[in-house]
């Protein structure tokens, strides 16, 4: 399993940003003879979820057919607040499920529109993420997965119990409802979690008993920032199949993703060559 180091390089600079500034043209507006004969009410969807905020417009047309938006100067009002409530402004902010109706004014003419609010919908899972993603293990040997689940309103939660869990090849390795995985014979599966419409794979390598296997490889340190010419030594540490770890800075291939921003060496030092970014593997 590979792991990645990534080194950024960074040199200050400082420097003088000249902004032009330019007149702003005042927008147009009916002669004075024109007077408002009706006020539309304008929203981009007709119902808003509890907790949410919508965005009305209101549009003034006058008696010589010209319109203008007038959302920032007309007088707004919901006619139940404990629904929702419109700001002087326009937007519509959801308290509750139900129906109101917002309305604008300018003088004497008003224009109305009715809003439903719904229920909160509950967020729904937007992807899945296994840990560990790869490992590798002994015939009789087991590992327990776990699946984290990014929601649409941004939380996570641990879904390692209630995600469904299946095997690519049940005769090489086979995993359980709680994430479990058994290796069975000698090969490769691929361990699936599913919950939705969501899913995610980890890769599972089984190998003959006897020497314990490189299950995973820690680079330290993981991100690091260096000047031009400096140098950092990273250290490679290996992670067993019988759990024991080992320093394998010298018998691991190193390599830079970017030679122009930074060189490495066969035992992990690192050394900045320009301004930029390089991965070391």
């Amino acid at each position: 399993m590979k792991h990645l180091a990534t080194i950024l390089i960074l040199l200050t600079c400082t420097g003088f940003i000249a902004c032009g500034g330019g007149g702003s043209k005042s927008p147009s507006t009916s002669s004075q003879s024109a007077t408002v004969s009706a006020v539309n009410v304008v929203a981009t969807a007709s119902s808003v979820a509890a907790g949410q905020t919508l965005q009305l417009t209101a549009i003034a047309t006058y008696n010589d057919n010209t319109t203008k938006d007038i959302t920032s100067v007309a007088t707004w009002k919901s006619s139940d607040a404990t629904i929702a409530t419109v700001s002087s402004s326009g937007l519509v902010t959801a308290i509750k499920a139900g129906q109101f109706t917002a309305t604008a004014t300018t003088g004497t003419t008003s224009g109305s529109k009715t809003i439903t609010v719904t229920a909160p919908s509950s967020p729904a899972i937007s992807s899945i993420l296994i840990a560990p993603a790869s490992t590798t293990l002994a015939i009789g040997q087991t590992k327990q997965l776990n699946a984290t689940g990014t929601y649409t309103d941004g939380t996570t939660q641990d879904i390692t119990g209630t995600a469904t869990w299946s095997s690519s090849n049940q005769s090489v390795a086979t995993v359980n409802a709680s994430g479990m995985v058994s290796a069975v014979s000698v090969g490769s599966a691929s361990i699936t979690a599913v919950s939705g419409s969501q899913s995610a794979t980890a890769s599972i390598t089984v190998t003959a008993p006897g020497s314990p296997a490189l299950s995973s490889i820690l680079i330290a340190p993981a991100s690091t920032t260096l000047a031009i010419g400096q140098t950092k030594q990273l250290n490679a540490t290996g992670t067993y199949t019988d759990g024991t770890t080992q320093d394998i800075t010298g018998t691991v291939t190193w390599s830079s993703s970017s030679q122009s921003n930074a060189t490495v060496n066969a035992s992990g030092v690192v050394t900045a060559e320009s301004i930029g970014q390089a991965t070391i593997t």
